[in-house]
Parts: C-alpha cells; structure tokens; sequence
C-alpha cells in the first residue's frame, strides 16, 4: 500500500521545493510508525511525544539540538494528513516494546553466540596445546647478523 499525503494546508517553505520540506517529509513518513495521521492543534504534542519516543526505539540519532525535530516544527504543520493506520496510545506502546525487545533479545543472543564461539575456540586451542608436546631447543653457537644462510646458528633438538 502506497502511502498518500496532504500538505494542502501547509506554509509553502514546508511544501515540497520549500527550504523545509525535508522536515514535512520526516513526518510524513513517521506517520506511519507513530499511528497519527492527521497533525492538529490537539493532538500537536501527542504528534511530537511519539516522534520522540519512535526516534529513540529506532534508534534514530540526533546530536545536535539544533537539527531536532521541535514542537514548533510540527505545529507548523497542523493540518498535514496521511493515509497512515492509526494507533491509540497502547497500540503505539505495544509496538515500541516489540522493537525494543526484538533489539535487547537480539543482542542477548549475539553475546551468547559470541561467547560460544569463543569457549569452542579455547577449547580447541587447549586440546592443539595437550596433544602437541613442546620441544626445548638449544643453540650451539652465538647468534650472529643473519644476512646470509651460512651465519644462522646450528639448532639442535
């Protein structure tokens, strides 16, 4: 299913070629994961709470304050709707909690794997050190310059 949108009534910097685009777009499509898809004066801050929560589930990265998406941002743009599956507030819940469980489990058994990986390699390391006995070598002249192979020391076992 596509996903269609109205911006009708939006300023015309946040209308597509406008220097704000690029923000409508972000919330566009965050429609579809946070389940609000129409912005209005009352559901403005409900809109930016669950953007905010969404962006941190998803891992979504905003170092700089000043690259975020505000509160003012969106209610810049009360009145763009798409045609996103609403959610009420436990729906949306419900699915951040799947995503971050499906994250936290995944990296439980990452840990575990890797763990496993490193116990067989110990493992393995430790039956090549019992099965191969160890030689002592000595030498039976003074270590000289090894520029050619008549200079290497003699070994004897």
């Amino acid at each position: 299913m596509s996903l269609d949108f109205n911006y009708g009534t939006l300023p015309e910097d946040a209308k597509p070629n406008g220097p704000d685009w690029a923000i409508t777009e972000s919330l566009i499509w965050a429609t579809m994961g946070i389940g609000i898809n129409t912005i209005t004066e009352a559901n403005a801050e409900e809109f930016h709470t669950r953007l905010m929560v969404w962006h941190r589930a998803i891992g979504v990265r905003q170092g700089n304050p000043s690259e975020r998406i505000t509160l003012a941002d969106v209610r810049k743009r009360i009145g763009l709707s798409t045609n996103a599956t609403p959610l009420t507030k436990a729906g949306f819940k419900n699915n951040v909690w799947r995503i971050l469980m499906a994250d936290a489990e995944g990296d439980t058994r990452r840990d575990r794997v890797n763990a496993q990986r490193e116990a067989a390699s110990l493992a393995a390391a430790r039956k090549l050190a019992d099965a191969t006995p160890l030689k002592l070598v000595t030498i039976d002249q003074p270590v000289t310059a090894p520029w050619n192979s008549s200079e290497y020391p003699r070994v004897s076992a």
